[in-house]
């Protein structure tokens, strides 16, 4: 039986300013992951070196819509980051984008065996892989760099080659999938 395991690892979180992409905010959390494998606090210019980071391995330019990474690798641990816009700020500065850096499910090994066993294509294989990080449609065919509607299809190829109909039969049959005693785990 395949199950989910949670993790102990506290989320990163990194605000940046909508207009400027220059970060407003962060935990030491974000500065870990960010920074890894160097010691974030002997970095001498936090602002300009999360400013680097932002601009150089986060922000994706392909299209004219900002998007951001949907992962993050930081040394052999990968990370979601999910994106996040928030209301206008009441001082009146532009509203900021919140950055939440969550530590990925080693799963990749039982997704691969689902693969396997459905014949899923790498864009489906992703596509669930963002279906079990819970996201939306919208939000996959974000991160995915493609339109809602292809997800849409995405999704009904995997339903189809799995027999089922329902995003939840989806993860549904990823829970029950393969042998006995193997899991995602951290």
């Amino acid at each position: 039986m395949c199950f989910l395991r949670g993790h102990n690892s506290a989320p990163g979180i990194l605000l940046v300013d909508a207009t400027s992409l220059k970060p407003c905010a962060f935990n030491s959390e974000v500065l870990k992951i960010l920074a890894y494998p160097a010691d974030p606090y002997r970095l001498k210019d936090l602002n300009s070196f999360l400013t680097e980071v932002i601009n150089v391995r986060l922000v994706r330019r392909n299209k004219k819509v900002l998007a951001f990474a949907a992962e993050f690798p930081s040394g052999n641990r990968k990370y979601q980051c999910r994106c996040f816009r928030l209301e206008k700020q009441l001082n009146g500065h532009s509203a900021p984008i919140a950055l939440v850096f969550e530590r990925q499910p080693s799963n990749d090994a039982a997704l691969l065996q689902v693969a396997r066993e459905f014949n899923l294509t790498p864009r489906e294989q992703r596509t669930v892989q963002l279906l079990l990080g819970g996201l939306t449609s919208k939000e996959i065919a974000i991160q995915m760099n493609v339109s809602p509607s292809t997800i849409k299809t995405f999704l009904h190829l995997v339903m189809v080659k799995m027999g089922t109909s329902t995003r939840s039969g989806v993860l549904s049959k990823l829970f029950d999938c393969g042998t006995p005693g193997s899991t995602f785990s951290s």
